[in-house]
Formats: C-alpha cells, structure tokens, sequence
C-alpha cells in the first residue's frame, strides 16, 4: 500500500534542479522518509535527465489569418468584459459569443474556437516525470 509520503509532489528535487539545493539538502538530513516518487525523481536528478527546459513556442510567422485571429480574440474579451462590468450575465454564452465574432472576422468558427483554447494547459495531460517537472517549474516557480 502506498504511504502518504509515495503521493507527495517532491518539491525539493525539483527546487535542486533550479539550482536551489538548500532545500533538499535540509529534506535529506531530517529525519523525513523518503517515498518512491521522491526517490525516482532523486534518481533523475542524480543522472542530470531533470532538466527546467520550456517547452518551444509557436513560430513567429505573422499571416493574415493569424492577424485575424488576434483581432478577433481581443474583440471577444473585449465584449466579454464590458458585458461583465455592467452586470450582464456572460454565463453559457461565451461560446455563442466567440461564433458570432469569428463570422463577422469571416473566420471558420470552429477554427477560432480551437485557436482560442490552444495553449491552455490541461493538468491532466502532464504524465511523464520530466513533463511533470517543467509543469511545475511553469506554474509555480516562474509566477
């Protein structure tokens, strides 16, 4: 059966591998088990596979599409947040909301619809050991 200690996120590791080893040097010395997660990814930052490498960005290619579709996004939070701030209900909408602003940009909805959710991260896709590593390096060490 696994123990709490087998479940819990080793921060430490991942705060060595940014070049703050203080912390997991304290980890070490006390008298704190060590799960198997944390002994893994140990064993990972050991071997210098534990890197903070960011994942690559999109090219920077600017098209008369991709310019489109920034103007039409900016128009949608635009209206998303003018419609807020005076007490309209936005609730269940927005996705009507984000159609009608691709028809009128001459857009294909459905492409607009996938541009706008791109690059939302989605937690559950984070599996790998490395993967989850850069995860957290985005999330909480950057911010």
């Amino acid at each position: 059966m696994a123990s709490i200690n087998d479940l819990r996120e080793p921060i430490e590791v991942y705060e060595a591998a940014v070049g703050d080893v203080e912390t997991l040097v304290e980890y070490l010395r006390s008298d704190q088990p060590i799960g198997s997660w944390m002994r893994e990814v140990l064993a990972f930052y050991l071997a210098g596979e534990l890197e903070p490498k960011l994942p690559k960005g999109r090219p920077k290619k600017d098209t008369k599409v991709s310019k489109l579709m920034r103007m039409a996004a900016m128009e949608y939070r635009s209206r998303l947040y003018w419609a807020k701030k005076e007490g309209k209900p936005v609730y269940g909408k927005a996705e009507a909301l984000r159609g009608e602003i691709a028809k009128n940009y001459g857009i294909i909805p459905e492409q607009f619809e996938q541009e706008f959710h791109r690059g939302i991260p989605n937690r559950k896709t984070v599996i790998g050991l490395q993967d989850r590593f850069v995860d957290w390096y985005i999330n909480h060490r950057m911010k």
